[in-house]
């Protein structure tokens, strides 16, 4: 992505650059914008990174017509006819995380944070859209239960106590 291009006219309430997936794997990466048009229609486009010109729209629905949008993180997953669009709003978000350490999850958190994906989680929930996304406050959650119930285990299964 070209951060230092400037946006398309402002013709929304919201505008996002994000990463498309248009593949499973990270290869499938493509420079996008994401834009809440003041017509309450939600369009992706892919953009020439160099121009910051469209060059084709990936999707142009109005929010009844999203059937779910879904995630975690800096990435949100729309569903939209039966068909999955996965949109990312930090990419850097995701590399921290997959540190594996307790350092590189906050740093996700405050990347995901500023990446501006609340704004986006806020207005469509308030909209009416359907939306499952999982904070990071349950991923810390999920993840110390986690070390609670292995330690658990780990001294149960090394304790010298006869039986």
């Amino acid at each position: 992505m070209n951060p230092s291009a400037p946006l398309p006219a402002p013709t929304a309430q919201l505008q996002a650059r994000v990463s498309y997936y248009s593949g499973i794997t990270i290869a499938s990466e493509n420079y996008a914008l994401l834009e809440w048009g003041s017509d309450a229609r939600v369009r992706l486009f892919t953009m020439n990174a160099d121009t910051n010109q469209a060059k084709e729209v990936v999707f142009d629905v109005g929010l009844g017509e999203i059937e779910k949008i879904g995630g975690s993180g800096a990435m949100l997953v729309f569903l939209i006819a039966g068909k999955k669009y996965r949109i990312e709003f930090s990419g850097g978000s995701r590399i921290a995380a997959s540190t594996g350490n307790i350092i590189g999850l906050i740093v996700a958190y405050r990347l995901a944070k500023s990446s501006g994906i609340n704004n986006w989680l806020q207005a469509f929930r308030s909209n009416g859209v359907r939306v499952t996304y999982i904070t990071w406050a349950m991923i810390m959650g999920i993840s110390v239960g986690l070390l609670v119930v292995l330690l658990a285990i780990a001294a149960f299964a090394t304790s010298t106590t006869p039986l």
